[in-house]
């Protein structure tokens, strides 16, 4: 008897051309019920593309799917109960099965505050859906099917014990040579080569969801799903394994293959610093590297030592100059609010990252650590230096940003945050093009006070003016900048500059038809300042 599912994935932060709206997850587990004989569908939820009621309600009454099916995390749930309660609605016989790593470690007294939802996935979703599949087509009692929390006859939770998958990756079948997904739009898409990690690090819990172990796709696999891509349009890859480099023989295999066997395509991937050198620097460049991404976390290292995070920061510097010596961008996984860390060590971190001319954007914008269930910090935050806000939380969300350290209150954690955001690129570029600029001047005066530590918001502000030609307001600014920071390295390399300042003296109208040419250019040392540099337009 073959059983339907219905996925629903909900992301409201990406677009749908993002390779973010892969529901990567839910494509493996569909596509291991679909090699057993069972059918599904993926509906998408997105920030462009808004997942419309009639469209949940038209799939339930033309599929009368036996389960619903989301994947979980903690900016989502709210808006995935929502759904969940919805399908209840259009029919209340539905199961309702949550998975994904909100769901792995979470209590199992959060089905008591959800009633719109029957089952958690406690394990790899492949093995789970296809025990819970066997169990619905064969009519056995669920609490036999493994990798579930359910409620028993009297209501209380019931788990039945753990749901590991296979030890080659191969024998899952690919989601993408069975096309579980539409891709229409999309240039850039989700790849796993490996699963897993063996890094002790307190703050997450891929090591223990994986069993302490690192899992492999065989080389042909990975070749024959990108070549399949590629065939559909896709030109770069997001290879989203925790260590892309954990085997370099692996790897280097891996990379020589791409080489030889694909036309030129493109990729991110991630790994730990002190596994790359510029030899296989090269290598992942001629393949096609454009971004490596390196776990930084912290630059302080006494707060590397308490998360055990074994990191040197000076070799870290090194592999960041060797990486882009090669040509390859680099982004820096970092975090702010780890037990111990002060605001000054956070701040350092910040300094490292701008230090080592690493955009702070993409991957590398900073956030305050979240702790998740199934985390060592989740589990004994005292323990860590963590104290949890007094507040009333549900059973199904964790601690999440909602805390406070020995060394960091409150407002040192909303210090920090302003930082990072006043250094992110973003601002930068609206600045520098003259966009949105009460917009950013807006976010910088309304935490002016918050901000006032570090030089980089009155930096903006300056800027700001200069483009608006309010020289007075500039010049205030540059002024506090020179006294309270007269050698950051951004002040500085700021006022080496040429700044201009300057406003035309005769202004004249252009009758219709007149071509008006503007040919004004400022030079210093014999070369022309691009600020100065005008360009002509036609009156209309």
């Amino acid at each position: 008897m073959s059983v339907d599912f219905l996925f629903i994935h909900v992301n409201e932060w990406a677009g749908v051309a993002a390779p973010d709206t892969i529901p990567i997850s839910q494509g493996y587990g569909l596509a291991a019920l679909r090699q057993a004989g069972h059918t599904g569908l993926i509906l998408g939820d997105y920030q462009d593309r808004a997942l419309a009621p009639a469209q949940v309600a038209a799939a339930m009454a033309e599929r009368r799917p036996r389960v619903v099916g989301f994947s979980v995390y903690e900016e989502n749930i709210n808006r995935v109960r929502v759904w969940a309660t919805f399908a209840k609605r259009l029919d209340p016989a539905v199961l309702v099965l949550l998975g994904g790593p909100q769901t792995t470690f979470m209590p199992a007294a959060a089905l008591a505050q959800m009633p719109e939802v029957d089952l958690l996935c406690r394990g790899e979703g492949e093995t789970v859906l296809l025990g819970l599949a066997r169990a619905l087509a064969e009519g056995t009692d669920l609490a036999r099917a493994p990798g579930l929390c359910l409620r028993g006859a009297d209501g209380s939770p019931v788990e039945t014990g753990p749901a590991w998958g296979p030890e080659s990756l191969d024998e899952l079948p690919s989601p993408y040579l069975a096309d579980c997904f539409d891709l229409a739009g999309k240039r850039r898409v989700i790849l796993l080569s490996s699963r897993g990690c063996t890094s002790p690090c307190t703050f997450c819990y891929t090591t223990r969801a994986s069993g302490h172990q690192v899992r492999f796709h065989s080389l042909d696999r990975v070749i024959a799903e990108m070549r399949h891509l590629v065939g559909q349009g896709i030109t770069d890859f997001w290879f989203a394994d925790p260590n892309f480099a954990h085997s370099r023989p692996r790897l280097e295999a891996l990379l020589a293959r791409i080489s030889r066997e694909l036309p030129p395509v493109s990729f991110w991937c991630q790994t730990r610093y002190n596994l790359v050198d510029p030899e296989l620097l090269a290598r992942l460049k001629a393949a096609g590297c454009h971004t490596l991404a390196f776990g930084l976390e912290s630059a302080d290292v006494e707060v590397l030592r308490r998360i055990r995070k074994g990191l040197d920061p000076g070799r870290m510097a090194q592999a960041i100059r060797d990486t882009q010596a090669a040509g390859i961008e680099v982004e820096l996984f970092s975090l702010f609010g780890l037990p111990g860390e002060s605001r000054a060590q956070a701040e350092a971190t910040l300094d490292f990252v701008q230090a080592n001319r690493v955009a702070v954007e993409g991957n590398s914008i900073c956030q305050q650590l979240h702790i998740f269930f199934g985390t060592p910090i989740a589990e004994e935050p005292e323990t860590h230096g963590v104290r949890p806000l007094p507040l009333t939380k549900p059973a199904y969300q964790s601690i999440c940003r909602d805390f406070t350290t020995e060394a960091m209150d409150v407002r040192a954690m909303r210090q920090m945050g302003l930082f990072w955001r006043t250094c992110r690129t973003d601002f930068a570029d609206k600045v520098a093009s003259r966009r949105d600029l009460f917009e950013v001047a807006g976010f910088v005066t309304s935490h002016r006070q918050d901000l006032a530590d570090r030089p980089e918001g009155e930096l903006l502000l300056a800027r700001i003016y200069l483009a608006l030609e309010e020289y007075e307001a500039a010049a205030t600014c540059l002024q506090g900048l020179v006294q309270r920071f007269p050698e950051h390295p951004a002040v500085r390399a700021f006022l080496a500059r040429p700044l201009t300042a300057f406003v035309l003296g005769r202004r004249a109208v252009a009758a219709e038809g007149c071509r008006v040419i503007y040919d004004c250019r400022g030079f210093l040392d014999g070369e022309p300042v691009p600020e100065t540099v005008s360009f002509f337009q036609e009156a209309l």
